[in-house]
Parts: C-alpha cells; sequence; structure tokens
C-alpha cells in the first residue's frame, strides 16, 4: 500500500496465504473465539462455494477529542450506509462563546500588545481542546443512558447577555431553564481554570487529564444533569427546585449531583444507576462497550452486505478530592474498535482465464484521532493473468459526519496481491491486511469481488465490494 505513485509489492509465496488461513482476527485485539477468516466446507457442485463471512482484524485507536459515534455517524440512507446504533440518545450539543474576544484577552492579556502572538494563541487552541473533550464527554456519560431520541441541547461559555447564572464571582456555572435552557459556564471561572492549567506541570507535558480537565468534566456532568431532568424526591434544593421538586442528590451520596463539597467530602466524576433513574427518560446502561454496525447492501445474491463493526468502550471512573474536585482519581476510558467484514459465499474457484477488472466502493471507518467517521471511498481492481496478481485502487475519499460528506483529505491508494484460485491477499503484519474473494454473478463464480482491509499505517478499516466490468 502506499500513494499512487508508489506501489508495494508481495513475493510471499502460496505457504504464506495458507498460513493466513488459519490467522484468527485475534491479532488485532478480538476475542479468542473468533472464527478463522476464511473458513472452507466441501461441496459437490462443479463450482464448490465457502461458507460464512471474511472477517478483517479488530483495529484500535484513542479518542483523544472524545468524538460520539452516536452523533458522528450517518442516518441509514445516507450513501447507501445502514447504521444500527447502540443504544442511547443522539446528544447534540451546541456550543456557543458569550465573549470570545474579552475571554480571550482576560486569559492572554499579552495579546492586548502583540494580537500576532503564537504560543499565546497556541495556549488558547490547547485550552479549547481540553474544554470540547470535558463537554463531550460530560454529556455522554448522561446520553448513554436515554431512551432512544435525538436531543439538541446548549451550553453557553461566558455569562453575559440573558444567559447569566447571577450569584457574583464565586459562581461557576449553573443551569437555567425555560426558553433559554442551557448550561452556562462563567466566564471568570474558565478564566481562572485557563491561569491554573497553563502553570501546572500537566500542561508542559501536553497532558490533556489535569485536574482542570476533571473539574470542567464535574461541572458540566453535573449542570447537564439538570438539563435533563435530575429530580430526586429525598434530595435537596441548592438554588434550584422546590420542596416538591428536589433538583440535588442527597448529602452524603457522593453523587456527582449532590452538594458533598459542603461537607468536605468526596463526589464521584460519573453518575451511578441511581442517578439515571432520577433523570427524565433514564434507562440504564451497564454495558461500558457499545457495539455500532454500518453496512451496505450489494447486488450480488451471493454476498449480504459488506461494513464494519464499530464498538465504542467509554466509562468514566473515580472521586473527586475532599471538599473540592481538585486532587481526585478521575480516569477516562474512550477507545474506538473497528472491524470489517463481508456477509457472504464466496466461490472456491473464480475460474479466470485472462484478466480482469471490478469496480465499486467501499464502507469503512477513518480511525484517525481527528477524524473518527464513517469514511467511503471508490474500488478498483484489476487481475493480471499472466503472474496472477491483484491491484487494488482506492480513490475519491469521503467522511461523513452525520450526513455530510467532507472530504477526507486522502489520497489515492493502490494494493498489490498475489492470487491463488480462492482469492488474493497481501499481509505485513504491523502495516497493514487486505484480502480479495470472488462472489458468484449468475454463472460467473467471479462476477463480484469483495474483501477487507486493514491500515494501521494510514488507520482506516473498510470492507469493498466491486462487480466485474
Amino acid at each position: 500500500m502506499a500513494e499512487e505513485t508508489e506501489n508495494h509489492t508481495n513475493s510471499r509465496n502460496t505457504l504464506a496465504f495458507l498460513a493466513l488461513l488459519t490467522l484468527t482476527a485475534c491479532g488485532g485485539g478480538a476475542p479468542e473465539h473468533e472464527a478463522p477468516m476464511f473458513a472452507f466446507e466441501s461441496s459437490s457442485t462443479s463450482t464448490p462455494l465457502r461458507a460464512g463471512s471474511t472477517k478483517g482484524l479488530w483495529q484500535t485507536a484513542s479518542n483523544p477529542d472524545a468524538h460520539d459515534p452516536m452523533t458522528r455517524l450517518p442516518e441509514t440512507g445516507t450513501s447507501g450506509l445502514r447504521v444500527e446504533r447502540a443504544p442511547g440518545a443522539k446528544v447534540n450539543v451546541t456550543g456557543e462563546y458569550a465573549d470570545l474576544l474579552g475571554l480571550v484577552v482576560s486569559a492572554e492579556p499579552i495579546l492586548v500588545l502583540d494580537p500576532e502572538n503564537s504560543a499565546a494563541w497556541r495556549r488558547l487552541a490547547q485550552f479549547e481542546k481540553l474544554l470540547i473533550e470535558a463537554v463531550r464527554t460530560g454529556y455522554k456519560q448522561w446520553a448513554r443512558h436515554l431512551r432512544p431520541q435525538t436531543l439538541n441541547v446548549d451550553l453557553q461559555i461566558g455569562d453575559s447577555g440573558s444567559a447569566n447564572c447571577g450569584g457574583g464571582h464565586s459562581t461557576i456555572g449553573c443551569y437555567i431553564g425555560g426558553t433559554a435552557n442551557k448550561v452556562v459556564i462563567t466566564e471568570s471561572w474558565i478564566v481562572e481554570q485557563y491561569r491554573k492549567w497553563r502553570t501546572a506541570a500537566a500542561y508542559r507535558r501536553g497532558d490533556i487529564e489535569t485536574d482542570v480537565f476533571f473539574e470542567v468534566l464535574h461541572l458540566v456532568t453535573h449542570e447537564a444533569g439538570h438539563q435533563f431532568g435530575y429530580r430526586h424526591p429525598e434530595g435537596t434544593t441548592n438554588g434550584c427546585g422546590s420542596a416538591t421538586e428536589r433538583c440535588h442528590a442527597p448529602y452524603g451520596s457522593g453523587s456527582v449531583l449532590s452538594y458533598d463539597h459542603e461537607l468536605k467530602s468526596p463526589t464521584r466524576y460519573a453518575p451511578t444507576k441511581e442517578d439515571i433513574e432520577h433523570i427524565t427518560d433514564g434507562r440504564w446502561n451497564g454495558d461500558p462497550l457499545d457495539r455500532y454496525t454500518v453496512t451496505k447492501a450489494s447486488a450480488a445474491p451471493s454476498i449480504t452486505s459488506y461494513g464494519f463493526w464499530l464498538d465504542h468502550e467509554f466509562y468514566v471512573t473515580g472521586w473527586t478530592g475532599f471538599g473540592s474536585v481538585t486532587g481526585g482519581n478521575g480516569y477516562v476510558r474512550n477507545e474506538m474498535m473497528v472491524q470489517p467484514f463481508v456477509n457472504g459465499t464466496p466461490s472456491a474457484a473464480h475460474h479466470l482465464r485472462g484478466n480482469a477488472t471490478w469496480s465499486g466502493d467501499f464502507a469503512g471507518y477513518d480511525l484517525r484521532p481527528s477524524a473518527m467517521a464513517a469514511l467511503t471511498a471508490d474500488a478498483n481492481l484489476t487481475y493480471k493473468f499472466a503472474n496472477q496478481t491483484m491491484k487494488a485502487r482506492f480513490s475519491d475519499f469521503k467522511l461523513w459526519i452525520d450526513d455530510d460528506p467532507i472530504s477526507a483529505e486522502r489520497g489515492n491508494y493502490t494494493y498489490d496481491m498475489n492470487c491463488g484460485t480462492e482469492g488474493c491477499w497481501e499481509y505485513v503484519p504491523g502495516d497493514w491486511l487486505i484480502t480479495t474473494e470472488f462472489y458468484r454473478d449468475g454463472s460467473d463464480p467471479s462476477g463480484y469481488a469483495a474483501g477487507i482491509v486493514n491500515d494501521y499505517k494510514l488507520e482506516y478499516a473498510r470492507a469493498y465490494n466491486a462487480r466485474k466490468k
């Protein structure tokens, strides 16, 4: 695999391919009980078919920007994709800055004298990344426990204008209900957090998960709980609610919705099952692994579908310090795991007697931390009978952020494979795996070609399907 101007050839012989036939997906992190990548069964027909699905390797990447596949994956029907979502709600968070200029100048006053100061702008960009990650993580903690629905919520940085928390300098944030229906983080508190983060040793290391990150996460999770209608019959009414509509968890509960800091006691960073029971439409999801399935249908009768499984492992653990949200032991796990597959019944022999070409497309997932989205592209395959090789070329990559196609900023890539009668392959451990199998189209056992790609260098996984020209 390489840019279009560079091809990687594979000199592996048939023995290497036979070894690959027994390779299970556990090499990429799959459970040990996974079936072999290719499963064969005997057949008495003149062109026997092989049973089972073709599975790629599991491919894993961290998710430092806290992208949520629930909101980023497109709706079913977009670009021919079918998307089966995990439990939970699709919560779209609209963020806004009440006074961006004032916030920037307060945090980096050097910009008044030197508006182009690159170090200051770099620090501000890094801190905004921290804010975005904390906000997305806080809302996801509730969203995965809501009944399936789409909710649009607002969060405002800065408290000027109509959405004003009040309470003076000591107020760090609030939820404003009614028609405003937004969480507000006060400007003075954000600037205070910025200055703490800037001077922290963790900032100098470039570590995003600092005490400041968990302070923001705790605040957002707490206030978002109010936005999702938290009520507790035995709770308290600190700053909101009424005698019959208590808006906080009881003292001593350790809940992220409690005011236990007034008791100098620690609280959790994550909602518990009991917390979920006290929000509107709450449904506890006790599994930290959410599975999404993205497929496309094929015109080949012998191919049921092709696509990928996306497992999102997400959870937050830990407690704050005593009487504050600093000095705690918070931890966030946010990982994406993808396995491409083709469901169908491939031919056991292609019976090709000359050169051939196929064209089609693929459905995949872009695992780059900055992307984390469904990925599509064109697929073109060329088989050379003389030397029994296959060239696969992929081009016109598009990311699908929700239902919007965005250029994936990728080039055109080619892979060179060796072929046998049963299929083609290239496997470079740690770099990439690509396979091609042949599928019947009427009387032609090689009318379709389909397979999987795991590319660890380019950070994507996909399954493709192409019809003979």
